[in-house]
């Protein structure tokens, strides 16, 4: 009896690493210089995260989250000094312009690209405690099969990254510093000595009169794709950087601002709420 049940308790472990690994094999459509085309992360791409630890994934509500470094290399002490937000923020963007991929910055840090035209304060502190940005499913996959080993051994940055919750792909990252952060494998606020580059994973779904919507996964924020791409390359300079920083931001950055906040130029509290579309067609009443 003592063995069927051992077995009984392995084929279920068998049965639930299987549906964990399921989460990484399929992904949504992906957009790649404004073309969409079907995209599909490798299941052997994902390393350093336990499928056997299934339970308690939701913890207060919140879903887990896997590092690309295991629990070992996050405690053992930096070996030197990690690169700034903005140091970072300069290289990953060389990288995946040189390769023609999308990295765009929204949400709070398209408005300081546009209204203050600033990242930092005028004593060097960050405006926000993030830097947002949206990418394609081909660019998340470039940053952890290639950029990564390099922002860890060059730059003392890595990656963390979180399941949708209904368990069907990957749609939220964080790019995050060795320095100053500790190993916290909860889906929430990366606390740490410079602010994390938050990376939101698109797809494209097709909308009604053969218009294709762009929608953030994770935030589930929608828009008409002529609103997203072409994206444009702007360049930008920072008191917190010298150099200077070849950024992505949206073909239409006013529309998209407008639609999430209304009169962006003038500072508020207002946030972009998740779920919220940017896609619906005003009716035009008919004259009688």
């Amino acid at each position: 009896q003592q063995q069927q049940q051992q077995q009984q308790e392995e084929g279920k472990q068998l049965e639930e690493e299987d549906t964990t690994r399921q989460l990484y094999q399929s992904y949504p459509i992906d957009i790649k210089n404004g073309n969409t085309s079907k995209f599909i992360i490798p299941n052997d791409k994902w390393l350093n995260w336990n499928p056997k630890n299934t339970k308690g994934r939701f913890k207060w509500g919140m879903p887990e989250a896997f590092y690309l470094r295991s629990k070992e290399e996050w405690n053992t002490p930096p070996k030197k000094e990690c690169a700034s937000s903005l140091e970072v923020l300069a290289w990953l963007m060389d990288k995946i312009n040189s390769q023609k991929e999308t990295l765009m910055l929204f949400y709070g840090e398209l408005i300081h690209i546009l209204r203050e035209k600033e990242f930092v304060d005028s004593d060097g502190r960050y405006l926000d405690d993030d830097f947002d940005a949206w990418v394609t499913a081909s660019t998340y996959q470039l940053i952890v099969d290639e950029l990564e080993p390099m922002l860890w051994e060059r730059l003392g940055w890595s990656l963390r990254v979180f399941y949708s919750y209904n368990k069907s792909a990957v749609p939220f990252g964080q790019i995050l510093p060795h320095c100053g952060h500790n190993y916290f494998p909860m889906a929430d606020k990366a606390m740490q000595k410079f602010p994390a580059i938050e990376l939101y994973v698109t797809q494209a779904i097709e909308g009604r009169r053969a218009r294709t919507i762009v929608r953030d996964n994770w935030m589930g924020i929608s828009f008409f794709q002529n609103w997203i791409f072409p994206t444009q390359i702007v360049s930008f300079t920072s008191l917190g950087f010298n150099g200077t920083l070849n950024l992505q931001i949206p073909a239409e950055p006013d529309k998209v601002l407008t639609c999430l906040y209304g009169n962006w130029t003038q500072k508020s509290r207002g946030h972009a709420y998740p779920g919220k579309s940017c896609v619906r067609e005003r009716k035009t009443k008919v004259k009688r």
